[in-house]
């Protein structure tokens, strides 16, 4: 017989394993001397089983409900995904063209896109097609260390100066396999490394097709 559609098949499965754990119990034939407040041993055990059979069925169920309260995102930028960190979400989205500095060179198209978290973390992610044309001023490193990422050595740093100013973020430079003229800065701030390498050893670049033309 099928249960009722309003009953939830996870109580009925905390039940059944209740059920099961206090005849095993029960046909053990443990005595029912009284426990320190006057209440049966036997009791006091059945109680522990049934809690410890609620812990386990309830374990995947609340980290289901965690990911479905703070699900994690996607970021695609032409050529690339990137799968963010839990609690992020999309504040700002822009792309520019930028005129050549030579007569009748090709314009750079410049996209970004900046994702912030509740506690004041940032994700700051560029696309440049084309060449670089602008210059935002010098960078130092205070380390420095190499990362997988998509069958390919990637340099990643945590900087002193960053943009022209003293500034500490973690940042990487990468570049689409199939093509020079695709190229990507990654910067975070507020994150910790070991959340910034799982974040870039997981990007995934997407096939020359899915990149446009400057």
């Amino acid at each position: 017989m099928k249960p009722p559609a309003s009953v939830c098949p996870s109580t009925l499965a905390v039940s059944s394993v209740t059920k099961a754990l206090t005849r095993d119990v029960v046909h053990q034939g443990l005595p029912a001397r009284a426990g320190r407040h006057g209440t049966p041993r036997r009791t006091w055990r059945i109680g522990l089983l049934s809690v410890g059979a609620w812990l386990f069925l309830a374990t995947p169920l609340v980290a289901e409900a965690g990911k479905l309260m703070n699900p994690a995102v996607e970021a695609r930028l032409p050529g690339i995904t990137l799968q963010l960190p839990p609690g992020f979400a999309l504040a700002s989205d822009s792309e520019e063209s930028i005129p050549s500095a030579i007569p009748g060179g090709e314009p750079a198209v410049e996209r970004f896109r900046r994702y912030a978290n509740a506690t004041g973390g940032a994700i700051h992610l560029f696309h440049f097609q084309g060449p670089p044309l602008r210059d935002r001023g010098p960078m130092a490193y205070a380390e420095t260390w190499q990362l997988q990422v998509a069958g390919q050595t990637v340099s990643a740093g945590r900087t002193s100066h960053f943009f022209g100013r003293p500034q500490e973020v973690l940042v990487a430079h990468l570049q689409h396999p199939a093509t020079k003229q695709a190229r990507y800065m990654l910067y975070t701030t507020g994150l910790d490394r070991g959340t910034f390498d799982r974040m870039l050893q997981g990007l995934k670049f997407e096939p020359p097709r899915a990149l446009p033309s400057p």
